[in-house]
């Protein structure tokens, strides 16, 4: 009796919290966590059971919203039961969950049955979008953004870069380290340690990207986003620096090299374009004189400080290009193999060098295949190489096991940063030649 009278005390709580949450949508985890807040133990495993439950019986509905998240519940009271097929909305920006009975998407539905023979499962169909109380809060930030700019567009440039290597040359062309130059506001975007090829602007980031004067961004496949947020510009004088734009013919196609996992691709689809054109200190040149030319363009009264700045540093650029020749012309091997993604096409390219590498720069991919593994095993016993490489975001457990798979047991894992996800706490403390040197140290032990 004991055992029934507890029962009926947690589906007395379980329906007492689901009325509290009718018509709004919840995960089993939420129920534990609102139970946990209340001082209610209630375990896991018996919300599931009891959840799914409600759910065969027609109290509860069942949606997946995607295949990677976890599944939501809703209760709708006696409406509930009729199980009414509705539609769901999702917020991109807030992520919240709406579901909507509507005449029109009902219509659709039958339309797609009827003329294509396709029925849309209702409990499992999503939109995506942006919800009201987001767009309003999107429009009242560029409202913001705009009448700040309005209020000292006479003494401030506002120089907005997606990543750091753009962010560091034009920090080093407006202020050459020393220099107290204080016309222009320069914001790194992209500051939050996110790769480049997950990071997706916020409503904060459209705002900013609205009123700049000079936008900078790489302009590949990670940077999709970029064309629907400059819809929303309210500054309509400002200079766009798209990096691979500027370079032109100079950028390349990604490459598949012998041993790389590839994926599956129609052969009609247009050609994919490695946008990790910052790695070339060539290519540094080229876009630091397109950075100059926007800053003499918005601030002609500094234009011969902005150039002076640019001469110096190109020196220095070209003093590490020249050091990064000398390191591969004395080394004793010329080819690099990473047990990772491989970003530094242009930078091998540059200096003549081979790779072999698990995956393409741009590649979603963690888990390399048996076959890739072994390929990379037997090129470090066929090139006696002593070393592997990864990038500074990469997983070492890939190296570790191509590294067991060959005969260089004692072989070394060595890093190459490629600059994709450099914080704003980091970029004070750092710089891109930095890096860049600490790149050629390492690569001189590489190759060595």
């Amino acid at each position: 009796m004991q055992k029934s009278t507890y029962k009926t005390k947690q589906q007395d709580f379980l329906f007492s919290y689901l009325k509290e949450m009718k018509g709004k949508h919840f995960t089993a985890e939420e129920v534990r966590e609102h139970f946990e807040s209340k001082q209610i133990s209630i375990g896991i495993a018996t919300i599931y059971r009891q959840l799914e439950k409600l759910v065969a019986d027609g109290t509860l509905q069942k949606y997946f919203i995607d295949e990677h998240s976890a599944a939501c519940f809703e209760y709708s009271g006696e409406d509930c039961k009729a199980e009414v097929p509705h539609f769901h909305l999702k917020c991109e920006q807030c992520g919240n969950l709406f579901h909507v009975e509507c005449d029109e998407i009902q219509e659709l539905s039958e339309h797609l049955q009827k003329e294509h023979g396709f029925a849309i499962n209702p409990f499992r169909t999503v939109l995506y979008g942006i919800c009201n109380a987001c767009k309003a809060l999107l429009l009242a930030l560029i409202l913001i953004f705009a009448t700040n700019a309005s209020g000292y567009a006479k003494s401030k440039i506002k120089v907005l870069s997606t990543i750091f290597p753009m962010y560091d040359w034009t920090r080093e062309i407006i202020e050459n380290q020393k220099s107290t130059n204080n016309n222009i506001d320069l914001t790194l975007l992209v500051g939050n340690g996110i790769d480049l090829h997950s990071y997706q602007p916020s409503i904060q980031d459209i705002a900013k990207i609205s009123t700049a004067d000079i936008f900078i961004y790489v302009g590949g496949e990670s940077d999709r986003w970029v064309k629907d947020a400059l819809k929303n510009k309210k500054n309509k004088d400002m200079i766009i620096l798209n990096l691979m734009e500027i370079l032109g013919d100079s950028v390349k196609e990604e490459e598949i090299v012998e041993g790389m996992e590839t994926e599956e691709e129609d052969e009609e689809e247009e050609a994919e374009y490695d946008e990790h054109v910052w790695l070339s200190l060539k290519n540094a040149k080229i876009i630091c004189n397109a950075i100059t030319k926007a800053l003499c363009q918005k601030d002609s009264e500094n234009d011969a400080s902005y150039i002076k700045n640019l001469f110096d540093y190109t020196a220095q650029l070209d003093e590490l290009d020249a050091a990064y020749s000398t390191a591969v012309k004395s080394a004793s091997k010329n080819t690099l193999i990473f047990g990772d993604r491989f970003p530094f096409r242009y930078l091998v390219d540059d200096y003549n060098l081979n790779y072999y590498a698990a995956f393409v720069g741009c590649s979603a991919e963690t888990e390399a295949s048996f076959k890739t593994v072994i390929f990379l095993a037997k090129k470090m016993d066929e090139l006696d190489s002593n070393y592997i490489f990864k990038i500074e975001s990469g997983d070492e457990k890939l190296c570790r096991t191509i590294i067991q798979n060959s005969s260089k047991k004692n072989a070394r894992v060595l890093v190459l940063d490629s600059m994709q996800s450099v914080t704003s706490k980091q970029a004070a403390s750092t710089s891109y030649l930095k890096i860049m040197n600490e790149n050629l140290n390492v690569l001189k032990e590489g190759i060595r």
